[in-house]
């Protein structure tokens, strides 16, 4: 049988998306990757995030105070903004 150690301090783990809302096929990428592919640094990723009138999608997921966004999450940003500025 499993033994469960309990840390003092420590939080357990968001609950798992439902399969339905799982993106099976796409990749789970960082902050860090979100502002390698946008050529943007941390404090204005945090502006975007806050910004309404820019529309950029929140994290997907929050795990251990880590931000996760789906790649398809960021890219189908990106397509929306390009269209609306006529670049696509």
């Amino acid at each position: 049988m499993p033994t469960t150690v309990h840390i003092a301090g420590a939080t357990n783990p968001p609950p798992a998306r439902p399969l339905a809302q799982q993106h099976s096929s796409d990749d789970r990428i960082t902050s860090a990757d979100v502002r390698r592919m946008l050529g943007i640094s941390g404090v204005t990723l945090w502006r975007w995030t806050n910004d309404p009138s820019l529309n950029f999608p929140k994290p997907d997921d929050i795990i251990y105070r880590r931000r996760f966004w789906y790649r398809s999450t960021v890219t189908g940003w990106l397509a929306d903004r390009d269209a609306k500025q006529g670049t696509a």
